[in-house]
């Protein structure tokens, strides 16, 4: 396991653009400020996902 942290990324990042598309990776946003439980059920919302479990 290869684990690549970074600070902020725009969308055009090149290092964004290495990870993103790739089979095996797994780019994850880690934020000093999280959102919270109500905007993640927007996010979900808005990409089309409905009654997702919640996972405690």
């Amino acid at each position: 396991m290869i684990v690549v942290a970074a600070g902020a990324l725009n969308k055009n990042s090149a290092l964004r653009k290495i990870f993103e598309p790739h089979r095996a990776a797994v780019a994850a946003p880690v934020y000093d400020d999280p959102p919270g439980e109500e905007e993640i059920n927007r996010w979900l919302s808005d990409a089309g996902l409905r009654n997702v479990p919640e996972r405690r």
